[in-house]
């Protein structure tokens, strides 16, 4: 049996490595290198050209010896430059994919349809820095009328009425309460000291309701809506309070726990997808991803210094925030000719995604009565509201333009007008003497 060497131990490589008597009547193996002889050292002699000119001496003869003749190999530039294109492929691809997953997992549009939030393993985790003590906390105290009632703070879960949650001292929160058979509602306060209380009268009568259709990748994650667990994904949630923030919050084994605030708008179905992050290690930043319906809102986040802009969502994305774990979060959406969007947060876990609806502006309404010379046009900005007299002519409150024109004349009057909610403005218009004066 023949054994390889380079496979033996460092003895027996080295019983292999003596060579074995010649076998009775071999030719002995021969070095070819053994009647090699190397040459005698050459030497050369490089004489410079000699120079006439006065004074001139030429320079001494120089001698070459063996070891200045010889070739010396140039540096090895060729293994940094393959290290520096493996690593500059290798961010290539990596870069790809996240870009390639980061656009499939969203669908951007309508906040309730089909949309996933990117995947917390794409995002960078941000440098906390040094830790800093949360905020100190208090106790909030939630009754109703009747009781029974399911309270939601900050987002999270506080319990059925009569109940008490600890939340953070000296700091806004939205306190949110749902009892079957009567009207949701919404409260902003402010927790003021170590202890706050606030007792709500819920009134009776019927909700409007929708359906939320809901998925997650993986798959078969507990849901837990409202506080109470209601199965596992992919489910359907049917007869949802319309008009109401509900708390969704997604648990399964191996990833982060995910917890997202959308509500349903009436007769409609919406449909949700939420991408779990998995776990791979503590954190102590969470990600905050903020949609808006509609889309091309502001979303700002509100501190004690002052308000500092995040970003503007788009039909393609949201809003990234990044917030510290155990401590408040305050965000506040705002866009053009709409009522803005509050969202107060008690950040507990690492993933959060926030549908936020901004509605549109309730249009309050006054009147104007002008009486005074007859037959002279009235303008409210660049609407006409009749001819003089005119009385209680519907008007949106608010600061208008106001212009009175005697077109028999061609005389007019301009000046301003505020128009108070549910009241009548009243002014008196005559034209006179080549003129018109209100009073």
């Amino acid at each position: 049996m023949v054994v390889d060497p380079s496979l033996t131990s460092p003895g027996l490589r080295a019983e292999a490595a003596t060579p074995a008597p010649a076998a009775s009547g071999a030719a002995p193996l021969m070095n070819p290198w053994s009647t090699f002889t190397a040459p005698p050292p050459r030497t050369a002699t490089r004489t410079r050209p000699s120079f006439e000119g006065a004074g001139f001496q030429p320079p001494p003869e120089v001698t070459v010896d063996d070891d200045d003749l010889r070739i010396r190999s140039p540096r090895n530039f060729l293994t940094p430059i393959l290290i520096l294109l493996v690593i500059a492929g290798g961010g290539y691809g990596l870069y790809t994919v996240m870009m390639r997953d980061s656009s499939s997992d969203k669908t951007r549009g309508n906040p309730n349809m089909e949309v996933a939030p990117p995947r917390l393993q794409d995002l960078a985790q941000v440098d906390a820095g040094a830790p800093r003590p949360p905020p100190a906390k208090a106790m909030l105290r939630i009754e109703t009328t009747p009781p029974g009632a399911v309270a939601l703070v900050n987002g999270a879960f506080a319990g059925v009425t009569p109940t008490a949650y600890q939340t953070f001292a000296d700091q806004a929160a939205t306190v949110r309460l749902l009892l079957e058979g009567h009207q949701p509602v919404e409260q902003q306060l402010l927790v003021s000291g170590a202890e706050a209380a606030v007792n709500v009268t819920l009134e009776p009568g019927a909700v409007a309701t929708g359906t939320l259709d809901l998925a997650s990748t993986p798959d078969a994650a507990e849901v837990y809506l409202n506080g109470q667990a209601v199965g596992t994904t992919p489910m359907k949630l049917e007869k949802l309070p319309a008009g109401f923030m509900h708390t969704l919050r997604l648990r399964r084994s191996g990833f982060y726990d995910h917890t997202v605030l959308a509500d349903v708008e009436a007769e409609k179905e919406s449909k949700l997808h939420v991408r779990m992050a998995p776990a791979v290690g503590e954190r102590v930043m969470a990600t905050v991803l903020v949609e808006t319906n509609p889309i091309g809102a502001t979303v700002t986040l509100v501190e004690s210094d002052g308000e500092k802009a995040q970003g503007r969502t788009t039909a393609r994305d949201g809003v990234l925030v990044n917030a510290r774990i155990d401590h408040p979060l305050h965000l506040r959406a705002s866009l053009d000719r709409h009522s803005p969007a509050l969202a107060n947060l008690d950040v507990k876990d690492p993933a959060y995604t926030l549908y936020l609806r901004l509605a549109p502006p309730v249009v309050q309404y006054g009147a104007l009565s002008v009486a005074g010379t007859k037959g002279l046009t009235v303008y409210v900005g660049p609407e006409e509201v009749g001819k003089t007299p005119v009385k209680d002519a519907r008007v949106k409150a608010g600061e208008h333009d106001l212009v009175i024109v005697d077109e028999a004349t061609g005389k007019r009057f301009e000046g301003k007008i505020t128009i108070e909610k549910d009241k009548t403005a009243s002014r008196k218009a005559t034209s006179a003497d080549g003129r018109v004066t209100v009073e």
